[in-house]
Protein backbone atom coordinates (compact mmCIF):
# COMPACT_ATOMS: atom_id res chain seq x y z
CA UNK A 1 0.00 0.00 0.00
CA UNK A 2 1.30 3.13 -0.89
CA UNK A 3 2.22 5.62 1.87
CA UNK A 4 4.59 9.05 1.19
CA UNK A 5 4.80 9.60 4.59
CA UNK A 6 6.08 6.18 5.97
CA UNK A 7 9.47 6.41 7.11
CA UNK A 8 12.58 5.96 5.15
CA UNK A 9 14.71 2.40 6.83
CA UNK A 10 17.57 1.68 5.13
CA UNK A 11 17.65 -1.41 3.70
CA UNK A 12 14.51 -2.28 4.86
CA UNK A 13 11.64 0.05 3.36
CA UNK A 14 9.66 3.20 2.16
CA UNK A 15 6.56 4.55 1.02
CA UNK A 16 5.02 1.33 2.15
CA UNK A 17 6.89 -1.33 0.47
CA UNK A 18 9.96 -3.78 2.01
CA UNK A 19 13.01 -4.54 0.46
CA UNK A 20 12.36 -8.36 -1.04
CA UNK A 21 8.73 -8.25 -1.53
CA UNK A 22 7.94 -10.13 -4.48
CA UNK A 23 6.27 -7.93 -7.71
CA UNK A 24 3.20 -10.25 -7.80
CA UNK A 25 2.71 -8.76 -4.23
CA UNK A 26 3.36 -5.07 -4.79
CA UNK A 27 1.48 -5.23 -8.16
CA UNK A 28 -2.25 -6.92 -5.99
CA UNK A 29 -1.92 -3.94 -3.52
CA UNK A 30 -1.10 -0.87 -6.45
CA UNK A 31 -3.70 -2.57 -8.82
CA UNK A 32 -3.02 -2.78 -12.65
CA UNK A 33 -0.59 -0.50 -14.37
CA UNK A 34 0.02 0.31 -18.09
CA UNK A 35 3.39 -0.63 -19.12
CA UNK A 36 5.24 1.58 -21.39
CA UNK A 37 7.65 0.11 -23.57
CA UNK A 38 10.77 1.31 -25.64
CA UNK A 39 8.64 1.59 -29.39
CA UNK A 40 6.43 3.75 -27.57
CA UNK A 41 5.58 6.54 -29.89
CA UNK A 42 6.10 8.95 -26.47
CA UNK A 43 9.32 9.40 -24.84
CA UNK A 44 9.39 8.01 -20.93
CA UNK A 45 10.04 10.81 -19.05
CA UNK A 46 7.09 12.45 -20.67
CA UNK A 47 4.80 9.66 -19.89
CA UNK A 48 6.29 10.21 -16.37
CA UNK A 49 5.37 13.83 -16.24
CA UNK A 50 1.59 12.85 -17.17
CA UNK A 51 1.25 10.62 -14.67
CA UNK A 52 -1.08 10.11 -12.16
CA UNK A 53 -0.52 6.33 -11.41
CA UNK A 54 1.75 4.04 -11.95
CA UNK A 55 3.53 2.88 -15.09
CA UNK A 56 5.51 -0.11 -15.10
CA UNK A 57 8.27 -0.38 -17.97
CA UNK A 58 11.75 -3.03 -18.90
CA UNK A 59 14.88 -2.77 -20.14
CA UNK A 60 15.85 -4.18 -23.20
CA UNK A 61 19.63 -5.16 -21.92
CA UNK A 62 19.11 -5.73 -18.43
CA UNK A 63 16.54 -8.06 -16.38
CA UNK A 64 15.72 -4.78 -14.20
CA UNK A 65 11.56 -4.49 -14.35
CA UNK A 66 10.51 -0.59 -12.91
CA UNK A 67 7.10 0.48 -11.72
CA UNK A 68 7.40 4.17 -11.48
CA UNK A 69 4.77 6.23 -9.33
CA UNK A 70 3.53 9.85 -11.00
CA UNK A 71 6.25 12.08 -12.23
CA UNK A 72 9.20 9.67 -10.65
CA UNK A 73 8.00 10.15 -6.98
CA UNK A 74 8.49 6.57 -6.18
CA UNK A 75 10.40 4.49 -8.39
CA UNK A 76 10.74 0.57 -7.49
CA UNK A 77 13.21 -1.68 -9.39
CA UNK A 78 13.27 -5.13 -9.42
CA UNK A 79 15.41 -7.78 -10.26
CA UNK A 80 14.84 -10.61 -12.78
CA UNK A 81 13.69 -13.03 -10.17
CA UNK A 82 10.64 -10.71 -9.25
CA UNK A 83 12.33 -9.30 -5.96
CA UNK A 84 11.77 -5.51 -5.21
CA UNK A 85 15.83 -4.71 -4.13
CA UNK A 86 15.64 -0.79 -4.73
CA UNK A 87 13.07 2.23 -4.16
CA UNK A 88 13.74 5.39 -4.73
CA UNK A 89 11.98 8.47 -3.70
CA UNK A 90 12.11 11.69 -4.82
CA UNK A 91 10.86 15.66 -4.29
CA UNK A 92 7.36 15.22 -2.79
CA UNK A 93 7.74 12.28 -0.60
CA UNK A 94 7.63 13.23 3.49
CA UNK A 95 9.08 10.63 4.59
CA UNK A 96 11.89 10.55 7.31
CA UNK A 97 15.39 8.71 8.02
CA UNK A 98 15.98 8.14 11.45
CA UNK A 99 13.41 10.37 12.45
CA UNK A 100 14.92 13.24 11.53
CA UNK A 101 15.79 13.94 7.98
CA UNK A 102 13.87 14.29 4.65
CA UNK A 103 14.08 15.17 1.48
CA UNK A 104 14.91 19.03 0.72
CA UNK A 105 17.39 19.21 4.01
CA UNK A 106 20.81 20.02 3.63
CA UNK A 107 22.88 17.07 3.04
CA UNK A 108 25.02 17.79 5.48
CA UNK A 109 22.22 16.69 8.45
CA UNK A 110 23.22 13.68 7.57
CA UNK A 111 26.59 13.86 9.29
CA UNK A 112 24.83 14.01 13.08
CA UNK A 113 24.22 10.87 12.30
CA UNK A 114 27.06 9.35 9.94
CA UNK A 115 29.88 10.10 7.88
CA UNK A 116 28.98 10.44 3.90
CA UNK A 117 30.96 8.94 0.77
CA UNK A 118 30.47 10.29 -2.60
CA UNK A 119 30.10 7.38 -5.31
CA UNK A 120 30.42 8.95 -8.60
CA UNK A 121 29.70 6.16 -10.28
CA UNK A 122 26.00 6.34 -9.70
CA UNK A 123 26.85 9.92 -8.40
CA UNK A 124 24.83 8.84 -4.87
CA UNK A 125 26.35 10.33 -1.19
CA UNK A 126 26.45 6.82 0.86
CA UNK A 127 26.72 6.47 4.73
CA UNK A 128 30.34 5.73 6.37
CA UNK A 129 29.51 3.57 8.61
CA UNK A 130 29.49 -0.40 9.59
CA UNK A 131 26.51 0.07 11.84
CA UNK A 132 23.24 -1.75 10.57
CA UNK A 133 21.02 0.91 10.85
CA UNK A 134 23.32 2.95 7.91
CA UNK A 135 23.47 0.13 5.34
CA UNK A 136 21.09 0.03 2.55
CA UNK A 137 20.59 3.86 2.04
CA UNK A 138 21.64 6.47 -0.05
CA UNK A 139 21.23 10.25 -0.64
CA UNK A 140 21.08 11.84 -4.10
CA UNK A 141 22.29 15.61 -4.17
CA UNK A 142 24.46 17.70 -5.98
CA UNK A 143 26.84 15.48 -8.32
CA UNK A 144 29.81 15.65 -6.45
CA UNK A 145 31.37 15.35 -2.98
CA UNK A 146 29.75 17.21 -0.09
CA UNK A 147 33.36 18.63 0.68
CA UNK A 148 33.19 20.57 -2.96
CA UNK A 149 29.84 21.87 -2.52
CA UNK A 150 28.57 21.81 1.58
CA UNK A 151 25.17 23.48 0.82
CA UNK A 152 23.95 20.45 -1.08
CA UNK A 153 20.06 19.69 -0.21
CA UNK A 154 19.09 16.23 -0.65
CA UNK A 155 16.80 15.45 -3.73
CA UNK A 156 15.98 11.74 -3.45
CA UNK A 157 16.60 8.92 -1.27
CA UNK A 158 17.13 4.89 -2.15
CA UNK A 159 16.39 2.14 -0.45
CA UNK A 160 18.27 -1.10 -1.26
CA UNK A 161 19.59 -4.33 -0.83
CA UNK A 162 22.25 -4.22 -3.46
CA UNK A 163 22.96 -7.72 -3.03
CA UNK A 164 19.11 -8.84 -4.77
CA UNK A 165 20.14 -7.20 -8.04
CA UNK A 166 20.94 -9.27 -10.44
Amino acid sequence: MLDLRAPLIPGKSAAGFFIGQRMEEVKKSIGDSPRWNQDSDRPFLAVLRDSKGWISHGYDNLTIEELVFGNNLIRLQFNGAGILYNIFVDAGYEGLVWGEVKIGDKLSKVLKWCGLEYGPGDDMHYPVSDDAEFQGIAFGAEDCPLEESPDQVIDMVSIHDWSLQD
